[in-house]
Parts: structure tokens; C-alpha cells; sequence
């Protein structure tokens, strides 16, 4: 390892998004709970996220985002009736065309073709950066402990 470097371990976006969808449906029992609990974590991504990217700024980077979930769920035999939940506004009413599991696939999906999308942009260790304080109940990983090199 480098002198000043900080450990090499990163989550992916897979791995935040299932870890926030997955935290977030925690006791979710149905869609409509799990829908419920996703856009409780949206709207905190926004708030936080809007800071830096600005409101349109964030708007954008989701519907790109949905556009690449929609991709990634086609791959997996799930596109039929995905348009539905292409923003936390139609969830709701998403909610009743799938079960909890099929919605949770979705929303996994979304949130990390968000996240991903967030990090080629903006590079990985700055998007946890900006993150993290919208997901202050998911706790943080060994990438911000500092080496004992860095320390020096």
C-alpha cells in the first residue's frame, strides 16, 4: 500500500444500494412498506444531493439513472411494467403490480444505477463523501479510517 494512501476498500453502488434498500425494507412487509421506506431514503439523497448537483441537476442524473435500471431489469426478464416506478412519484402506485420481492429487485436496481452514475461523474470517494450524510443510519466502512502511513 501507498505511503498516504487509505484503505483500498470502496462499496460498490451495488453493494450501498442493496445495503440502503435492503437497511430501508428492513420490516417491510409488502410493497407498499418498501415503496414507503424507499422514498424516505430518495428524498434524503435529494436533499443532500441537490446541495452539489442542484435540484435539476439531481433530476437528471435519476432519469438517466432509471433509463440504465430499465436496461439492467430488461436483462432479467422484469421490464415489463417498470416504467411504473421510474420516479418516487409514481411508486405508490406502482406498489400494486408487484409483490415485495419483485419491487425490491426495482428499487435495488434504480438506486444503484443512481449511485453508480453518481460516481463516474463525480469519482467514488467524493460521491461517498456527499452520501453519506443523507444515510446517516447505515454505518460507515473502513474506507474512512485512515492508514497508519496516512496518519504520518
Amino acid at each position: 500500500m501507498e505511503e498516504g494512501s487509505r484503505q483500498s476498500f470502496q462499496p460498490t453502488p451495488e453493494e450501498l444500494a442493496h445495503r440502503l434498500v435492503g437497511y430501508e425494507a428492513e420490516g417491510s412487509r409488502g410493497p407498499e412498506a418498501l415503496i414507503a421506506k424507499a422514498e424516505k431514503a430518495f428524498d434524503r439523497l435529494h436533499t443532500t444531493l441537490s446541495v452539489f448537483l442542484g435540484s435539476k441537476g439531481f433530476e437528471s442524473l435519476w432519469a438517466r439513472a432509471m433509463l440504465l435500471a430499465q436496461q439492467t431489469l430488461q436483462a432479467e426478464g422484469l421490464e415489463e411494467g417498470t416504467a411504473l416506478f421510474t420516479s418516487p412519484e409514481r411508486w405508490a402506485d406502482a406498489a400494486g403490480t408487484r409483490d415485495a420481492a419483485q419491487a425490491h429487485i426495482i428499487l435495488h436496481a434504480q438506486f444503484a444505477s443512481f449511485l453508480s452514475l453518481l460516481f463516474t461523474f463525480i469519482g467514488e470517494e467524493i460521491g461517498l463523501r456527499l452520501i453519506r450524510p443523507a444515510l446517516p443510519d447505515i454505518p460507515p466502512h473502513e474506507e474512512d479510517s485512515p492508514t497508519e502511513d496516512a496518519r504520518l
